[in-house]
């Protein structure tokens, strides 16, 4: 989902850094080696303005 928006928007990694703090920490979640804490899916709801039920897994 996040890869999705990220293209949607036409973003780079560093343009999320003030949710994840660091590039090195977006580049682990995209990757599949971190998992979204509560305050990184409240903070993508609110910069992408959409429902943190989107990051869940169905």
């Amino acid at each position: 989902m996040l890869q999705a928006l990220i293209a949607e928007f036409d973003l780079r990694q560093k343009d999320l850094i003030p949710i994840f703090k660091t590039e090195s920490i977006v580049s682990e979640v995209l990757s599949g080696q971190r998992k979204l804490t509560v305050r990184h899916i409240a903070g993508l709801a609110e910069f992408f303005r959409i429902s943190p039920a989107a990051f869940f897994e169905s």
